[in-house]
């Protein structure tokens, strides 16, 4: 499936490539749905729940920061768990854990709120 390409506005990119940028594309529309400008880290409100810590930001495992960064970059579940050596199934339950501790209902919030409380790396 390495070979598959996507048609316009996507054409000639590997499935991977488009994946992460069409991720990147809705990501975007969020965050300027939820009225962030700029990146403009205040304008997020996260809604408080379980699983934090002090200041309010989510208490996330070793293992749940290296999921939560491969689901911010488009990975699925099954690409998740080939990169980590782990079961699809397992894959899934870290980002069920990721997506109740940020209190995202999509993964598309959950890499918007981890981006703006700072939580994956800058690249």
């Amino acid at each position: 499936m390495a070979g598959f390409t996507f048609g316009a506005p996507f054409f000639g990119l590997p499935l991977g490539a488009a994946r992460r940028t069409l991720f990147e594309v809705a990501l975007s529309v969020h965050l300027a749905a939820a009225g962030v400008a700029g990146g403009d880290a205040g304008a997020v409100c996260v809604p408080a729940g379980a699983g934090r810590g002090a200041g309010g930001v989510p208490i996330l495992t070793h293992r749940e920061l290296a999921v939560l960064e491969l689901l911010a970059n488009g990975h699925t579940n099954r690409e998740i768990a080939a990169a980590l050596y782990i079961s699809p199934s397992t894959a899934g339950v870290h980002v069920s854990n990721i997506l109740r501790k940020l209190g995202a209902k999509r993964r598309v919030d959950a890499a918007g709120l981890a981006h703006k409380m700072g939580l994956l790396p800058v690249a």
